[in-house]
């Protein structure tokens, strides 16, 4: 969960307060509008008429500083709204939904999330791969020293002796001869055992072959893993890439919501830029005629400069409101993806009504649907699926492994053939491998309890994020509730500044108000417009907020 400061420091109230002080009545002078009702004016202008104490009708409006000369209703210009007019939808303008779907295309965090996504992918091909039966092959030379045949005899030694026997059959002790004292070994039919010299010729003996080819190739099938391992380790697998698509989805979320925010923020820029400066312009009006009531004897110094204090104090927040727009601008092309400084029309219609969000009223059970929709709780679900999974796949490690093999080779000399030779043969062999590994056993031991912490700090994080998610909704709901309560009483007073511009306009009219009246209705109207607007935005922005916060916001599809 992230947290969103402010792009803009220039609040509504900031600007509200420059548009009252820069309107506020003191000086009674001719505006703009007293110059299209008004005859022209000789260059150097009589000083006006001081009067006795008026009497209630026409003469309120000389001692008020109303217009003389100028007989029956006055004609005042319609009033047009300068920033209802500037945030009028152009067609093919910008618009929150098209901003989201293209900061979600040019954003690197939902691109490294979906990158975590093929990998997760990846991981799971690894997995399946690594229980296939493992096949190998295999091509050795070897090249052997020279032998040496020695049967223990030197060239000048006798053989020794080889003893035999005459007759076939077993072997007594008995007289060598009838009637001799000399004890012999006998054969089976009394014949003295003898033992002649050993003389035999060794034929010549080849040697050993000095270069060994051989091909082999070997099948081990992991038999035990198939029952043990393959089926969970397979749905840790596929749990990890639901993850990881959750966590892309969430990214993907965020990222719209802050895309949406930032175009909010961008038309909110360019309404408070509007404002400023037609607040400017007719402040610089009031104080050019000022002046002229200076010069005419009419107004003090002081008053003058109060309203020259009130144009520098306007032009400074005018420049520092249009370098916010343009910042907003910019940060709205850094979403998504544009290069350059480039200009943006408003393509949303921001005086359409609301739709009424459903279930937007019960706390309890907005932070229930939160808790059951939310993408990175869902996440966080699927992520301890396979953390738990992955730990049924590792205590097989406490078991027997039980493998199978074959192997084929065909070598040249086989060892399998005697005596070797130097020609090709071919061999094989199969069987089934039944071990255990001590250190293998313990080292699962091991892995079991780092997989059991890291399941309690998943499980911390997640509650972490239930309670911040608690927060969050409360936070926007509250501030929601606070935007419509604002905007009801926001509408009122914009109903007031009308109908107070209406009456303004009927008193000038029959010569009972001033231009400065007419200027501090209009004032008072673009005041309330400016309220309204912010307040409209504001109301936004908290549906937007809420809406993604409850996990009611699909993703957005991308531009076919």
């Amino acid at each position: 969960m992230r947290t969103r400061a402010p792009l803009f420091p220039l609040s509504s109230v900031t600007l509200t307060a420059l548009l009252v002080f820069a309107a506020s009545p003191g000086v009674a002078q001719a505006g703009p509008l007293a110059k299209v009702a008004a005859a022209p004016a000789p260059e150097d202008p009589p000083a006006p008429k001081v009067q006795d104490p008026p009497s209630q009708g026409q003469g309120q409006a000389a001692a008020d500083g109303g217009i003389e000369g100028v007989e029956g209703p006055v004609e005042v210009p319609e009033f047009e709204n300068p920033i209802v007019a500037a945030l009028q939808p152009v067609p093919g303008g910008l618009t929150s939904e098209e901003v989201a779907r293209r900061a979600v295309e040019g954003s690197p965090m939902v691109a490294a999330k979906q990158a975590e996504l093929a990998a997760a992918e990846a991981q799971l091909d690894q997995t399946i791969i690594q229980f296939l039966p493992r096949l190998e092959g295999k091509f050795t030379y070897t090249r052997l020293s020279q032998a040496t045949l020695d049967f223990g005899f030197d060239s000048g030694d006798d053989g020794g002796f080889i003893v035999g026997a005459l007759n076939e059959g077993p072997l007594t002790f008995g007289p060598c001869e009838p009637g001799s004292i000399f004890q012999c070994v006998l054969d089976s039919q009394g014949v003295p055992v003898g033992a002649v010299p050993l003389e035999f010729d060794l034929p010549e003996v080849p040697q050993p072959p000095l270069n060994s080819y051989s091909l082999q190739a070997i099948l081990g099938v992991p038999i035990s893993d198939y029952i043990a391992r393959l089926p969970t380790a397979k749905k840790a697998g596929e749990a990890q890439i639901r993850a990881a698509e959750l966590a892309r989805q969430g990214e993907q979320l965020n990222a719209e919501r802050d895309a949406r925010i930032a175009y909010y923020d961008w038309v909110r820029a360019t309404a408070n830029k509007v404002a400023l400066q037609e607040s400017l312009t007719r402040t610089e009006a009031r104080l050019e005629d000022a002046k002229s009531a200076f010069d005419a004897g009419i107004v003090s110094n002081a008053d003058v400069m109060r309203l020259d204090a009130a144009v520098a104090t306007l032009t400074a927040a005018s420049i520092r409101a249009e370098s916010f727009e343009t910042l907003a601008a910019e940060y709205l092309a850094t979403l998504m993806a544009e290069e350059g400084f480039p200009s943006y029309q408003i393509g949303e219609d921001l005086f359409a009504p609301q739709a009424d969000l459903p279930e937007a009223s019960e706390l309890e059970t907005m932070v229930a649907e939160a808790e059951r929709e939310r993408v990175e709780m869902k996440a966080f679900d699927t992520s301890t699926e396979a953390l738990e999974l992955g730990i049924k796949t590792t205590r097989a490690g406490y078991y027997p492994r039980v493998d199978g093999f074959a192997e084929a080779t065909y070598a040249n000399p086989n060892q399998r053939f005697f005596p070797a030779d130097q020609v090709w043969n071919g061999s094989w062999s199969v069987g089934v491998t039944l071990s255990w590994v001590l250190t293998d056993a313990l080292m699962t031991k091991a892995k079991v309890r780092e997989y059991d912490a890291n399941l309690r700090s998943l499980e911390a994080q997640r509650e972490a994020l239930r309670r911040g998610l608690v927060l969050e909704v409360a936070s926007i709901h509250a501030d929601r509730q606070s935007t419509l309560a604002e905007l009801e009483y926001i509408q009122r007073a914009e109903q007031s500044a009308e109908e107070g511009y209406r009456v303004a306009v009927d008193l000038y009219q029959v010569g009972d108000a001033t231009t400065t009246d007419i200027l501090d209705a209009e004032y008072g109207r673009v005041e309330a417009s400016l309220r309204s607007i912010n307040a409209q935005i504001d109301l936004r922005i908290a549906n937007v907020k809420l809406e993604y916060a409850l996990g009611r916001v699909k993703p957005v599809s991308a531009a076919e």
